[in-house]
């Protein structure tokens, strides 16, 4: 994570994703730059450069409090989901129709049976934000599979995630590449 001079600065704590499963904004936890302690920001997606090996932010010493995550035109985080949380940080509550992306990652992952498949491993998005697909990691190996989000009526609350696929619709189904998926790109 570097600012815009290359400067290293901190690290991507979160993802913000909307009811479209479109990036709003990354949560950057910056500390030890600028003479600030440990501080997080939400830098909007349209604000984020985002190469193979490094991820570009346009913060500084003069305008990082313009990212505040808890107030102002950036505010991602409201104040009544504050009221219900003790940590501030890696486990806010995220607003209206945002949540984070830590709600999915980690989640059982099972097909429409309810027979279980794995946990979510990992998430893809496009160069847009867009999510693509979930990874999922389980006993058959590691495979990706197009997301279904909130047109499908999954809800990031659930502890699960459920894939609209039969068992034996699953064991068609080739392991995921990641070398492939990233020579594609």
């Amino acid at each position: 994570m570097s600012t815009d001079d290359e400067d290293d600065i901190g690290s991507v704590e979160n993802v913000l994703v909307n009811d479209k499963n479109q990036i709003e904004a990354i949560i950057v936890q910056i500390g030890g730059v600028w003479d600030i302690g440990d501080t997080h920001v939400a830098v909007p997606w349209d604000e984020v450069d985002v190469s193979n090996d490094n991820i570009q932010v346009p913060l500084n010493a003069d305008n990082y409090d313009d990212y505040d995550l808890f107030e102002g035109e950036n505010e991602y985080v409201s104040k009544s989901a504050l009221q219900q949380t003790t940590q501030v940080g890696d486990n806010v509550e995220a607003g209206n129709n945002i949540w984070k992306i830590t709600d999915l990652l980690d989640d059982y992952a099972a097909v429409n049976t309810g027979a279980g498949q794995g946990y979510i491993e990992n998430v893809l998005f496009n160069d847009n934000g867009q999510i693509q697909a979930v990874i999922i990691s389980g006993g058959d190996g590691v495979s990706a599979y197009p997301f279904y989000g909130y047109d499908y009526g999954w809800d990031p609350a659930y502890e699960s995630y459920n894939l609209p696929y039969s068992a034996d619709e699953m064991e068609g189904m080739e392991n995921f590449d990641i070398d492939r998926y990233v020579d594609n790109e």
